[in-house]
């Protein structure tokens, strides 16, 4: 049976739609007998000084398909070219009009969508974002004192600084207290009374807070500060109302070098990496997936003028990304210790037993009218001793070093776009796309066999080219 071939010469990829316009050279073949539609072999007369062999594309009208021809064989002047349907052009319009779940494209992407096609390279660049420190090297000393009228029970907190706290600790450990305690001024000397009584134990704490008093919630200033009984002059103290202090710092997010050409994904992990450094809260890692739409980052924190906790919560688009605690007000030893005004060599008087157990029953008077040797000798094997309040802090962690928000790039190899596509992940139809696609489903509706439907099945979730 013969039939109208339209021949071509085509340069075309295996998994394309493309198929020629023009430029056919046509002739009346015979199909070979035992030749199905799907693979027919033509027979074509030409003589033996024509060669065929330029043509290794064609369509057949009669079957309404394209064909690669797939080889020539010449035989005693006849020659015979095997062909093979190609369904991704034969079945174009059918295909490029069904919609389908597009995995990836080279002509439109989505760069929110991570593509894991491309390895890392190894090494990275590192950026550094700094805020300066919310500290300072000179601060205020929250002090807790006992005070007749308290805040806190007995308790009154007060802010003063290095000068007024200087002044204190000087005039508690001098003669100039008053310890109108029922001590005998006339028989009891000032030395004794001091080895007797630490008057810095009425400042139950001491801690340093490396602020300005003016950030702290003050009542109106005084140029004194009441301990106790005693009224200390020339201090400048301020009784704090317990609200907290309150910081806010604010840091730009770089965004990865390869944003533009890759897309936002390079923002995540593990592309970019984030770290906060923000003493004394540690380095801080920061969950890129919160942050990669983001250009700003902000540290709130907030400090309890009392106990010196801080907490530190990470903020970015509204959003808490961390939160963590850590002790920003150190605590400030204090201490007398207690000379033996009176000599430790004095003689141990019978009058000791007697004394210890006035001073055992708290009968300080008692204890300071027996015999003045006995006493001397009484106290002074309970004179040497050291009052502490609180415990050691350091100030190394709060040195008013930067903040810092340190960037990790980590670089993907160089993609093929044209050939592998891009994330895209979207509903479409190939025609209003073109290009490379990758299809999740490829099954097309066609007016042909199962076997050409499993073929386009094949090549397009395979990956195509709509051309």
């Amino acid at each position: 049976m013969s039939y109208a071939v339209d021949f071509y010469t085509l340069t075309k990829r295996s998994n394309s739609t493309l198929y020629p316009s023009s430029g056919a050279t046509t002739y009346n073949c015979d199909i070979k007998n035992g030749s199905g539609i799907l693979t027919p072999k033509i027979e074509l007369k030409l003589g033996a000084t024509a060669d065929p062999s330029q043509f290794n594309y064609c369509h057949i009208p009669n079957f309404d398909r394209w064909y690669y021809v797939t080889e020539w064989y010449y035989d005693r002047g006849l020659w015979t070219g095997t062909c093979k349907v190609d369904v991704l052009a034969t079945y174009k319009s059918q295909i490029g009009s069904t919609s389908m779940y597009v995995l990836r494209a080279s002509a439109a992407s989505d760069g929110a969508i991570m593509d894991n096609l491309y390895p890392m390279k190894t090494g990275c660049t590192y950026q550094h974002n700094t805020v300066a420190s919310p500290y300072q090297t000179a601060g205020t000393y929250i002090l807790g004192v006992v005070s007749p009228v308290g805040d806190y029970g007995s308790i009154t907190y007060q802010a003063v600084n290095a000068g007024g706290l200087a002044t204190i600790c000087s005039y508690l450990v001098s003669s100039a207290v008053d310890y109108n305690n029922g001590f005998d001024d006339t028989t009891t000397s000032f030395a004794l009374q001091a080895s007797i009584i630490d008057p810095l134990q009425y400042i139950r704490s001491c801690t340093f807070f490396p602020f300005p008093m003016t950030d702290f919630d003050l009542q109106t200033a005084t140029t004194s500060i009441d301990i106790f009984l005693w009224s200390i002059p020339s201090v400048l103290a301020a009784r704090i109302s317990g609200n907290r202090i309150h910081k806010t710092l604010s840091f730009s997010i770089s965004k990865h070098p390869s944003t533009t050409a890759r897309g936002n994904y390079v923002n995540c992990s593990p592309y970019t990496l984030l770290t906060l450094y923000a003493p004394p809260f540690g380095v801080i890692e920061i969950d890129t997936s919160i942050t990669c739409n983001a250009s700003t980052l902000t540290a709130d924190l907030t400090i309890d003028p009392i106990s010196g906790r801080g907490i530190l919560k990470i903020i970015c688009n509204g959003n808490i990304v961390n939160n963590v605690e850590a002790q920003i007000g150190v605590p400030i030893q204090l201490s007398q210790v207690t000379r033996d005004y009176l000599g430790f060599a004095s003689s141990i008087a019978s009058g000791v037993i007697g004394s210890l157990g006035s001073l055992a029953t708290g009968n300080m008077a008692g204890a300071v009218s027996s015999a003045m040797s006995g006493i001397g000798n009484a106290v002074s094997a309970i004179a040497p001793r050291s009052q502490t309040i609180g415990s050691g802090g350091g100030f190394s962690a709060i040195y008013p070093y930067n903040w810092q928000l340190d960037h990790q790039f980590f670089t993907p190899v160089d993609d093929d776009n044209s050939h592998n596509g891009r994330p895209y992940c979207q509903v479409t139809t190939p025609s209003a796309l073109g290009g490379y696609m990758l299809i999740q489903d490829g099954d097309v509706p066609i007016p042909g066999t199962k076997a050409e439907a499993d073929e386009i099945r094949s090549l397009l979730e395979g990956g195509f080219y709509y051309e």
